[in-house]
């Protein structure tokens, strides 16, 4: 089993809700919200995640990404073959402009045995000035609201810092 560092802070493991009722928290320094962009919130179709990081402190080594339990199985999937790290991301003005990415970075990408968490492991260090997305292909579970918690291990680091978290609301239209 390769472990890439050690447990997470407590409070901070993926989430699931299931049901017609929204829970958020209020921002504060404790919970991040972090930024996505999604190609379908409907109940087990199939779907392109783009989860946006916030601005990186220092070169990182390593990312690690919580999964809900809910993708853990047949119900919702994640295809760990098609994650990619991606550089550069922004929206051009306007609503309904889609986001496009000036370039990708090569990864090796880790599940956990238990699937609760990616690994992934960009093949160059990622410099604080770049601006970072992680992209996953993914099959959507059942109704419900899904917490992904975001990692990174800045560069000869062995502790991870908590970036913060994607809220995503799978629900018909």
């Amino acid at each position: 089993m390769l472990v890439l560092w050690g447990p997470l802070s407590e409070g901070l493991e993926a989430l699931e809700q299931s049901g017609v009722f929204q829970f958020r928290w209020k921002p504060d320094k404790e919970f991040q919200m972090l930024d996505y962009n999604v190609k379908s919130s409907e109940p087990e179709a199939k779907n392109k995640l783009l989860l946006k990081m916030e601005p990186l402190s220092g070169k990182v080594d390593a990312l690690r990404v919580s999964i809900p339990e809910a993708f853990h199985d047949n119900n919702g999937k994640i295809y760990a073959d098609t994650i990619l790290i991606k550089l550069d991301c922004s929206r051009p003005a306007g609503q309904l402009s889609k986001t496009t990415c000036a370039s990708e970075l090569p990864v090796e990408v880790v599940i956990s045995e238990d699937l609760a968490f990616i690994s992934i492991l960009p093949e160059r260090l990622i410099d604080p000035e770049e601006n970072v997305a992680i992209e996953l292909e993914l099959v959507n579970p059942e109704i419900g609201i899904f917490q992904f918690n975001a990692f990174v291990r800045e560069a000869g680091g062995s502790l991870h810092d908590y970036q913060g978290s994607w809220l995503f609301d799978v629900n018909p239209m």
